[in-house]
């Protein structure tokens, strides 16, 4: 069953994913000019806005089954509206 944390778990990672590979394509582009420096600094702050919203993502996971179900309940709420 493909659930609302289960996609948030894959949404999450998708984009660190996505992120850490911008990192790392300009560090192996290997030329360090104004406009390189600025992507580079936009992939770092998106890596790290994927790094802290991790708990978010991750943490409700292994909660409690109780905590796991309202957000599901939450999910679902937000899948219908």
């Amino acid at each position: 069953k493909f659930t609302f944390l289960n996609r948030a778990f894959l949404a999450w990672l998708l984009q660190l994913l996505a992120s850490c590979a911008w990192v790392a394509s300009v560090i192996v582009y290997g030329e360090y000019e104004r406009g390189d420096i600025l992507q580079l600094a936009a992939a770092l702050c998106w890596t790290l806005s994927n790094t802290i919203a991790a708990p978010e993502a991750v943490l409700p996971l292994f909660g409690r089954r109780e905590e796991r179900a309202e957000v599901e309940m939450r999910g679902t709420i937000c899948d219908k509206a």
